[in-house]
């Protein structure tokens, strides 16, 4: 009786150390970043049209592809382009914004003065369901330390990679990790409309329609996933080299835009 009663005690015990754990877990894990410092960046005085690509995996593996982007731009405006690119695969907005105020790749990417800073941000938050205020909170971060900076913020919205797909080969203990985000956050397992609905509500909240760029899914892969060019690795939730094109393509032309406005603008 003694034993079942110590054996009792400790799986108490035990319980309660692992809900103090995944509470204690879960106050830094969903919580929102304070905002760093700001800090002035310098801006070049040359005719170069500078830009800047930023993020997660999608950023990173753009590394292989910058040439496309300054070929079609400088073929447009008939000025040099330069662009770098730096992101962090996994990362997630909160991870992101966090690298502005280390000595990282992504802020000596900023340093260099660009123009215009294309940010891949909010795939891993829907991948992990951290949630609609996490998302939208970070990405506001990182607008505003841009546009404090006299630099364009161009946001790719969250893709339709093939949410599922990742989901259903992701381990056990991820698995489980989702699931437990999902009762935290009030997430739903294909999470994606709701953060682009809650970055909408963002963007009207704080009147940036006028000043950043958003590059639209259906803009560029109207069929997501399905889509039938093949525009996704195997993995479901990666570009292949194709689909680097088609963002890509959109990018520069919706950059090409916002540069001729303002560049009519000025001339009046």
């Amino acid at each position: 009786m003694k034993k079942r009663v110590k054996w009792l005690i400790l799986v108490v015990c035990l319980l309660i150390l692992i809900i103090c754990i995944f509470i204690i877990h879960n106050r830094h894990y969903y919580a929102i970043a304070e905002e760093i410092d700001f800090y002035s960046i310098e801006h070049h005085h040359d005719d170069t049209l500078r830009i800047a690509f930023i993020g997660d995996s999608w950023a990173f593996y753009h590394q292989e592809h910058l040439c496309q982007i300054c070929r079609i731009l400088s073929d447009s405006i008939h000025k040099p382009v330069s662009i770098m690119s730096a992101g962090i695969p996994g990362a997630t907005s909160k991870t992101i914004y966090a690298e502005f105020a280390t000595d990282t790749p992504i802020q000596k990417v900023l340093k260099n003065g660009p123009d215009y800073c294309i940010i891949s941000a909010g795939i891993n938050d829907s991948n992990i369901k951290l949630g609609c205020n996490y998302y939208q909170q970070h990405v506001r971060f990182i607008i505003d330390f841009l546009l404090r900076n006299n630099i364009v913020p161009v946001v790719i919205e969250i893709p339709d990679y093939n949410i599922e797909k990742v989901y259903s080969e992701s381990s056990l203990m991820q698995k489980i990790r989702r699931q437990l985000s999902m009762a935290v956050t009030g997430s739903n397992l294909d999470c994606r409309n709701e953060n682009r609905q809650a970055l909408n509500h963002m963007i009207e909240q704080n009147d940036y329609s006028n000043k950043i760029i958003i590059i639209r899914e259906k803009l560029w892969n109207p069929s997501g996933y399905k889509d039938p060019r093949h525009i996704y690795k195997e993995d479901g939730i990666h570009l292949n080299e194709k689909g680097y094109e088609f963002l890509d393509s959109s990018i520069t032309q919706s950059i090409l835009k916002d540069y001729h406005q303002k560049k009519m603008q000025l001339s009046q």
